[in-house]
């Protein structure tokens, strides 16, 4: 598959919240009720806004946080997002707390990392982590229950750093687990 990669810019806010919806339906369908998943459809304008506002203050502070990829016939495909990191996954159960690692993290996160089924395995994913973080250390957060993923970060030089938190009670005990690329 042809693919484009360029940084993201304001315009794009609905086509990723869309890009992210389909990529949880294809990855994670099986654990999420079909009613949480349409609540996320319905919710698109409200999260539109609040990516495009973030998207655009990174822009004016001089850095690309996002990025985006799109196919031949210009079609969004796939997104990774990038920033500041955060001790604990936004999604984990309340009152969860991952453990105090040995080492400090790495001060960069990788926030997201969505890829359209159809588009997996042709080097888009790559080329998006690539932009996202380049080669420096990072920290992201992946669902334990995602192999695919697990293993292209394995790929990129995370390992897993022994913390893992539980997803809030629509991901059904679902669990996130830390990789770390020191």
């Amino acid at each position: 598959m042809n693919f484009t990669v360029r940084p993201a810019v304001p315009a794009d806010a609905a086509s990723i919240i869309r890009v992210r919806h389909q990529g949880w339906q294809e990855t994670y369908g099986h654990l999420l009720a079909p009613e949480f998943l349409a609540s996320m459809a319905a919710d698109i304008e409200p999260r539109a806004r609040r990516v495009a506002g973030r998207i655009a203050a990174t822009t004016a502070e001089g850095r690309t946080a996002d990025w985006v990829a799109f196919d031949d016939r210009n079609r969004m495909i796939g997104f990774a997002a990038a920033g500041p990191a955060r001790p604990e996954h936004p999604m984990s159960a309340p009152g969860q707390r991952a453990h105090d690692p040995e080492e400090p993290l790495p001060e960069e996160e990788l926030y997201a990392l969505y890829l359209l089924a159809r588009a997996q395995g042709g080097g888009a994913g790559q080329v998006l982590l690539d932009e996202a973080l380049g080669g420096r250390p990072a920290v992201l957060w992946v669902l334990e229950d995602n192999p695919r993923a697990r293993a292209f970060y394995a790929r990129n030089g995370f390992r897993p750093d022994g913390a893992a938190l539980a997803q809030g009670p629509e991901w059904q005990g679902a669990r996130q687990i830390r990789m770390v690329r020191r």
